[in-house]
C-alpha cells in the first residue's frame, strides 16, 4: 500500500508473520529508509511474540520476502531500543 505523494510518499509492506502476525515494513522512499519494527528489535536473537501470531518457523521466509521485495533502501530503523533499568 502506498500513502502520500512526492517526498511524503510512504510504502507499507506485509510479507507474512515474524515478530507477530501483523508485521508491517514502512519505507520512506525519499529518504531510502525502512522501519522494520520489532522484526529486528535489537542485536540479538529474533524477538517473537507467539500470543500475537509471531513465529520462528515462518520468520525466515518472511525475511527472505522482504529482501527480495524491497529495493532502494540504504538505512534500516529497528524497533525496540533496549534500556538499562532506571533509564528512559
Amino acid at each position: 500500500m502506498t500513502i502520500g505523494s512526492g517526498r511524503d510518499e510512504i510504502d507499507l509492506y506485509y510479507f507474512g508473520p515474524a515478530h507477530t502476525s501483523g508485521d508491517t515494513f514502512v519505507v520512506f522512499k525519499a529518504l531510502r529508509t525502512m522501519h522494520v519494527g520489532d522484526v529486528f528489535a535489537w542485536k540479538a536473537l529474533p524477538y517473537v511474540d507467539p500470543p500475537n501470531g509471531g513465529t520462528v518457523m515462518r520468520g525466515g521466509k518472511t525475511l527472505a520476502k522482504v529482501l527480495a521485495g524491497v529495493k532502494d533502501v540504504d538505512t534500516i530503523i529497528t524497533g525496540h531500543i533496549r534500556c538499562r533499568p532506571g533509564t528512559t
